[in-house]
């Protein structure tokens, strides 16, 4: 495997670069996390919700007070969350 040179950067981007090491460690088992965290500083991210925050938006959507339908729903997804044993804060919790 060839030896990769060393790439030049300036002493504010090398000041950066130690202090994320201190942050996250500096460890061949962890390079993999530093590449995610500098791909993720270099393209943006996208925050996308858990399947337990979609869900809880879709039931506050829900018009509990209004229609039989949207009740028997909200009803439906409590029992569920009942009998899985999963507690969502503003569903059932």
């Amino acid at each position: 495997m060839a030896k990769r040179e060393k790439r030049k950067v300036t002493q504010s981007a090398a000041n950066a670069m130690q202090e994320l090491e201190k942050w996250m460690g500096v460890d061949t088992e962890r390079s993999e996390k530093v590449l995610i965290v500098a791909e993720l500083l270099a393209n943006g991210y996208e925050v996308v919700p858990t399947p337990e925050e979609q869900l809880k938006d879709y039931y506050k959507g829900l018009d509990v007070i209004g229609t039989q339908g949207d009740h028997l729903i909200a009803e439906g997804v409590q029992d569920t969350l009942r009998i899985l044993s999963i507690k969502i804060k503003g569903i059932n919790e």
